[in-house]
């Protein structure tokens, strides 16, 4: 879980927690190098599965013109709302490396476990190498 910006102001999920680890350096420093992270169960309902980032979003964009619906959409009638954005990966012509969702209302998410964890000495991720 992360709040980001390329698919506008929501909170941010992975389905792969590598993409998670990426985002979960301590905000302090840890002398033990711990690093955090939720396991969360996301109710994405309607999705909008797009290529093309929003950084303006602050909610799912127009089913029709894929703009922001409060400030940026003149499609009339508007098109579905959506209730969350999943990203489109670059193998599938998207944006991203790896599957993410952003919702733009923390009630579609429910924390069910912290998971703590330290890379080891012979890691290999791209972040220790």
């Amino acid at each position: 879980m992360a709040t980001g910006a390329m698919f506008g102001q929501g909170v941010y999920f992975a389905e792969h927690s590598s993409k998670s680890d990426f985002y979960s350096r301590p905000r302090r420093p840890d002398p033990h190098d711990v690093r955090r992270m939720l396991l969360v169960l996301v109710c994405l309902g309607n999705t909008c599965h797009t290529k093309v980032g929003g950084k303006s979003w602050t909610m799912p964009p127009c089913s029709h013109c894929y703009k922001e619906i409060r400030k940026e959409c003149q499609c009339d009638p508007k098109g579905v709302e959506f209730d969350a954005v999943s990203a489109v990966t670059k193998d599938n012509g998207g944006k991203v490396d790896f599957p993410e969702h952003v919702i733009y209302l923390n009630t579609q998410a429910l924390p069910i476990a912290e998971i703590s964890y330290k890379h080891i000495s012979q890691c290999r991720c791209k972040e220790c190498l």
